[in-house]
């Protein structure tokens, strides 16, 4: 998390704020699903063994299901959300674009319209894109699928 972050533990939460940030609990073995609609989205992997949370705006999450959930609302203006190793990703990105970096585990995106770049990431990766272009930089995995209506960028 960047500097002057500040984090409560908070179970299950629901906010309308300029920028809220939070650790929750996590089991590195568990799917964090996020959905998100016409806001940015950045998916970080990092060294800690909780999910860490920085929403600009309003957003549900619900920490205590067998599934970590968060939805952006309306309103929000950013969304950053930090794994641990082995957690997996389920990313739905409706209107808004989205990068993944350093991530440990599984993800599965969909990006309706928006572009998407991933980078450094570490494990099976199956992305599904609509308008907006797909970059993948840096794949380690012994498997990946990406699908995509527009141009597709691909470094490996």
């Amino acid at each position: 998390m960047a500097s002057g972050a500040a984090f409560s533990n908070v179970a299950a939460h629901s906010a309308s704020c300029s920028c809220a940030a939070a650790r929750y609990v996590s089991a590195a073995a568990m799917t964090t699903k996020l959905s998100t609609v016409a806001s940015p989205v950045t998916v970080k992997g990092w060294d800690r063994p909780e999910i860490g949370v920085r929403v600009d705006g309003d957003y549900q999450f619900d920490a205590e299901s067998t599934t970590p959930r968060l939805q952006s609302g309306v309103d929000t203006r950013k969304v950053e959300l930090y794994l641990p190793a082995g957690a997996d990703l389920d990313l739905t990105v409706d209107e808004g674009d989205a990068q993944l970096a350093d991530i440990r585990g599984s993800a599965s995106v969909r990006i309706s319209d928006g572009s998407l770049r991933v980078s450094a990431h570490d494990g099976p990766l199956r992305v599904h894109a609509g308008q907006g272009s797909v970059v993948v930089d840096a794949l380690r995995s012994e498997y990946f699928e990406i699908r995509s209506r527009t141009e597709l960028a691909n470094r490996f």
